[in-house]
């Protein structure tokens, strides 16, 4: 009987352990999380943040799946080393597990920048459920008022539409000078900036945080911030919404083969070590449009992924040929979404059109959609998907 250890337990990490039970019913599946949480949707911890969903409703599998499933998950528990020769893993506990095949799914934990001391009473990182929960918690013994956001890309965005609909006060500082940097082009980043404008939230953009002060306001903890542009703000909370960054240490330690976007992989989900994979955010794989080495946050490309090395595990080939990055989201009583590469969209033609609602640009090269962005009015968007991909003219 083989042993397969998965550590993460995310969209990918569930994703390989359910396939693979369904494809070898005898192997011995051990599942790793060092959350103190079941599985959850992180997609969906805005929705938690901001009150449409439940703690519950945000959680993707609870035990009884598990052992129905005949799989051990243990939560709580760190890896710290990996040694390949002996196909073995250290844990932070200092025990050791040994595996016949291992995979990485450890995603990414919340990205904090400095001066930001998240130790302190109403400063937090904003990645995963822990960490809503304790801005929640916060929130409801606090009734702290008004918020500090850092960070303007998808993840500042949703947690600062969250907040909103809390009815709080919310100031928003980027380092880049538009919202969504990575993800839009600049004038949909200027109509998504005037909507935000307009429903009160108060962005510095081309900034960022120089120093903190720690105050009293009502016997509460407050802050004062300094910005890098001279200006100040007091706030009662700070929130860091800055992303995240890779799990990479145990792997890169062990030899694991890895670029600028993560532990690289090939069709198969194999890393350069044998019987060791990886999948989901943790991964470098490759831009469709691009042809060049990228990273996915997409829960879909991790499903995928996991599917994979579940299928490469019992021998089955089932590539993952890669990904074309997309980014959906619903903010500010808004829908956005856009896909492609906007690194490149210097030079290409430019189809567009807006109004007082909704903001649409396609950018074209000889024809071919090479990228679009839709802010608004979201129609047909598995039609431009597929235009990218096959590279067929549009009208």
């Amino acid at each position: 009987m083989s042993i397969t250890i998965i550590i993460g337990t995310s969209a990918a990490g569930l994703a390989a352990a359910n396939k693979l039970r369904d494809l070898d019913p005898s192997a011995e599946i051990i599942c790793l999380t060092k959350e103190s949480s079941m599985p959850y949707n992180r997609c969906l911890l805005a929705d938690f943040l901001g009150g449409s969903r439940t703690k519950e409703q945000v959680h993707t599998k609870t035990q009884p799946f598990f052992a129905e499933k005949n799989i051990d998950l243990q939560l709580d528990v760190e890896v710290t080393g990996l040694d390949v020769g002996a196909k073995k893993i250290t844990l932070r506990s200092g025990s050791m597990l040994a595996y016949d095949n291992l995979i990485i799914a450890t995603g990414r934990s919340a990205f904090v920048p400095t001066p930001i001391d998240v130790s302190l009473p109403g400063i937090f990182p904003f990645y995963d459920l822990d960490h809503a929960t304790d801005i929640l918690s916060y929130q409801a013994a606090t009734k702290a008022r008004r918020v500090l956001v850092i960070g303007a890309g998808i993840t500042g965005l949703e947690c600062t539409d969250a907040l909103h609909q809390r009815g709080l006060e919310v100031t928003v500082v980027e380092r880049s000078t538009q919202v969504l940097a990575r993800q839009i082009d600049n004038d949909g980043a200027l109509f998504l900036q005037d909507l935000m404008a307009r429903k009160g939230i108060t962005l510095h953009l081309g900034t960022t945080v120089a120093s903190v002060e720690t105050l009293q306001v009502r016997n509460q903890p407050a802050y004062r911030v300094t910005l890098g542009n001279g200006k100040v703000i007091e706030v009662d909370k700070i929130i860091a919404a800055t992303g995240g960054r890779q799990n990479l240490g145990f792997a890169q330690a062990a030899g694991i083969t890895c670029d600028q976007f993560g532990i690289v992989t090939d069709e198969s989900q194999a890393t350069n070590i044998p019987n060791v994979f990886a999948a989901g955010d943790v991964c470098s794989i490759i831009n469709l449009a691009s042809g060049k080495r990228t990273f996915s946050t997409l829960w879909p490309d991790a499903v995928a992924q996991g599917l994979t090395v579940a299928n490469s595990i019992v021998g089955l080939c089932k590539p993952f040929a890669g990904t074309l990055n997309i980014t959906s989201t619903n903010i500010f009583d808004i829908t956005l979404v856009t896909c492609g590469d906007f690194s490149a969209t210097n030079g290409l033609d430019i189809l567009s059109k807006s109004a007082p609602d909704f903001y649409h640009r396609f950018y074209l090269n000889d024809g071919i959609l090479q990228a679009f962005v839709m802010v608004g009015n979201v129609g047909s968007v598995g039609q431009l998907r597929k235009a990218i991909l096959e590279k067929t003219r549009i009208g």
